[in-house]
């Protein structure tokens, strides 16, 4: 299935940290994959959700390696991005993402993140973590294997 193809069945994608990271600081090799995704984020498409784990784990390298830029533009796509909402983490998240870590063995960060995406009732999951795909409680697209669909 192409990635078009596989966006049109989701109307709200969870994204996990790296494609942010990839997509806001140019991955040569997952740039293409995250434009024809971004292209799709918008109020009348797909919603995009994150969680305030993220923004965390998005400013922490900028902030440490004095990036006031990079740091700027983190903070725009955050908080101007029309159809990107950042949510919190919320004590029955943290209670599912438990359950989650549990379950599936996963790192707190991850079991967080995932509960949170199911949490805000998404489609998908968007990490590069293939190790993700394990868990069935939420479709898990990985940034690799997506760059390797025709758009």
């Amino acid at each position: 299935m192409s990635l078009l193809a596989t966006l049109t069945t989701i109307r709200r994608l969870y994204f996990d940290t790296a494609p942010l990271i990839y997509y806001t600081e140019g991955h040569s090799e997952y740039l293409p994959t995250l434009h024809v995704i971004m292209s799709q984020i918008a109020p009348d498409r797909i919603h995009a959700i994150t969680s305030v784990l993220t923004l965390t784990e998005t400013l922490m390298k900028p902030l440490q390696q004095q990036q006031m830029t990079l740091f700027q533009q983190y903070r725009t796509l955050f908080y101007h991005t029309a159809a990107l909402t950042t949510v919190p983490i919320t004590a029955p998240i943290a209670e599912l993402a438990a359950t989650l870590r549990a379950q599936y063995r996963l790192r707190t960060p991850d079991a967080l993140q995932i509960a949170t995406a199911i949490d805000a009732g998404c489609d998908a999951f968007l990490t590069n973590d293939i190790a993700l795909q394990r868990v069935t409680e939420i479709a898990v697209l990985v940034v690799a294997d997506l760059a390797t669909r025709a758009p």
